[in-house]
């Protein structure tokens, strides 16, 4: 939860709950650690905000609260830990340093091989 809290502390983005990663007490980080280890953490409804795009269409994005920013990066630390060797290389979808564009450009290279 440390480790989570350091790395979103440095974004310093606030949450629905109106407080900043940065406004968080220790004392609270080990409040949720407890509560995640005892099975009695509840994630806070998420606010949904639209947002304008070109061409006058809205796209929705959701807000999580800072408690809740701090338990996904940390589910998405172990997470990627426990998974990530076990991918194939040419699984693009959701990785770090990956994307549909890495995943045209290997498409777009191996066509070349072939041809």
């Amino acid at each position: 939860m440390l480790i989570t809290y350091t790395a979103l502390k440095k974004k310093n983005t606030g949450g629905v709950d109106d407080i900043s990663i940065g406004n968080v007490t220790l004392a609270a980080i080990l409040t949720l650690a407890s509560d995640l280890k005892t099975k009695r953490y509840k994630p806070s409804p998420v606010k949904r905000v639209f947002i304008p795009k070109a061409g006058g269409k809205m796209r929705p994005l959701g807000i999580a609260s800072s408690r809740d920013k701090i338990v996904q990066q940390g589910m998405n630390l172990v997470l990627s830990a426990l998974f990530e060797p076990i991918f194939l290389n040419s699984s693009h979808g959701f990785r770090k340093q990956r994307s549909c564009h890495s995943a045209l450009q290997e498409i777009y290279l191996r066509w070349r091989k072939v041809k």
